[in-house]
This record gives structure tokens, sequence and C-alpha cells, in this order.
């Protein structure tokens, strides 16, 4: 039977997992949390649909990782544990139900990962001039910096929703994720949605 997507990461090494995640993410280092009671754990699974790619992961005990110059939008959504996101100067805390987009474009990241549970899902950059091109709308000509949360609940709602019906009907589907229009539409649809629910106004820069 054909499975969508594959183990990214499946071990406790973390140097291991470091080397694999650089290739997909930037260049960085992986520890042990100071405050972990067991060895650390790290299992990712991934998809692909078209221009963007939906992460699965899962951190059992606690690590802490520094990435060097990272690139890209991030979408995180923390379904379980407790996530630390630190970009320079700013500092935030995530926990269960949080959903946060965070743009590094270029700066170090930090942060601490407990006992979580993500879904991270990453766009190619070329999506974003074709999504805000489509919206003709001046709130979203420049990039997006930093991190942030939605604008209100209900937004957030939303883009959880459409990464629900993105997980279970086409990322799940290889016959359909391999399909580059129904992907693409995809892509910018979930893409469209977090513009709408974190404008560029709603970061902090």
């Amino acid at each position: 039977m054909d499975v969508a997507g594959r183990y990214l990461v499946n071990t406790s090494d973390l140097d291991d997992a470091a080397a694999a995640l650089a290739c997909s993410y930037s260049p960085m280092r992986i520890f042990p949390d100071t405050q972990a009671t067991a060895n650390p754990w790290i299992r990712i699974w991934r998809t692909r649909v078209g221009p963007m790619t939906l992460d699965d992961a899962e951190i059992s005990s606690g690590i802490h990782y520094e990435m060097d110059a990272a690139q890209g939008v991030l979408l995180c959504r923390v379904r379980a544990g407790t996530v630390d996101f630190s970009i320079g100067e700013h500092i935030a805390t995530f926990g269960r139900g949080d959903l946060i987009a965070v743009v590094a474009d270029g700066i170090a990241m930090a942060g601490t990962m407990r006992q979580a549970r993500l879904d991270l899902i990453t766009f190619h950059r070329t999506l974003w001039g074709e999504v805000t091109a489509q919206h003709g709308d001046r709130r979203f000509s420049h990039p997006l910096s930093r991190f942030a949360s939605p604008v209100n609940p209900s937004a957030g709602q939303q883009v959880v929703d459409v990464i629900d019906h993105i997980r279970k009907f086409v990322a799940n589907n290889p016959l359909v994720a391999r399909e580059p229009l129904v992907a693409g539409s995809a892509a910018r649809y979930l893409a469209a949605t977090m513009l709408t629910a974190f404008p560029s106004a709603g970061f902090t820069v």
C-alpha cells in the first residue's frame, strides 16, 4: 500500500537529528533541555503538498535548539506540551492550542520544546509573492517578521480548520497530494488564510 510521507527524523541521537533537520530547515544544534528527566526522542513525519511541507513532530522529554540564519515562513500549531521561541530580542512561550506564525528571514533562532507535539508547516518562498499579489492588499506588501499569534480566536480557528482539512483529505492521500493543481491550490488556500489571520501589522517588528 502506498503511504503518504516519510520519517524525516526518528531517533534519540540529537546530533543525527540536527544533521537531518539542517537539510530541511537550517544548520542547527540540539541539546537536552536542562530540565529534562529522560533522554529525548525526536520523531518527525513529513508529508509534502505542492509548495509546502507538513511535519508532524513529537519530542519526548525536552530539547533546546539553536538554529543558524533560518529562512522562510513557519506555521507552528502546538497540540501538546510547551514551545519557546527566541529570535533576537523577541522571546515567547506557547502551549497546547496555540498557533504561531514565525518568519526568521535570515535571523538566528533558538528555543526549547518540552513534551511537545507539533504541526510544523513550511512554505516555499515564491508562494508568498503569488498569494499577496492575488490579495492586492497593501497590508501584505512587506515581508512578515518575527512571530505572532492570530489577530483573534476565530481567525486562528479558521487556520486550524484548513490545516486539518489538508491533512485529512490531501496530505494523507498520496494520489491527491501528487496532483499539482490540487496540491498547489491547497497550499495557496492555507497561505491566504494565514495572511488573513496574521496580517503583517500584527507582527512584532
